[in-house]
């Protein structure tokens, strides 16, 4: 377990890890399935693609589900 996962674990909340691969595509199939469900809070490590392009869109909306 690593630090996050035990800190949150303390705190009653529990650590859901997605992994995009450095893709855009999967990195908003990924937000797209967690703005569906109820999330507490994010940790985002944005793809290598999502920088390349600045393609932020689909981060941004996560705003709109207020998911901080």
């Amino acid at each position: 377990m690593g630090g996050v996962e035990t800190e949150a674990r303390k705190q009653g909340f529990q650590v859901i890890t997605y992994i995009s691969n450095e893709s855009l595509g999967l990195e908003q199939q990924i937000t797209e399935l967690i703005s569906n469900g109820l999330v507490d809070g994010l940790l985002i490590s944005v793809s290598e693609e999502t920088q390349q392009t600045k393609n932020y869109d689909h981060l941004m909306q996560l705003l709109e589900y207020e998911i901080r």
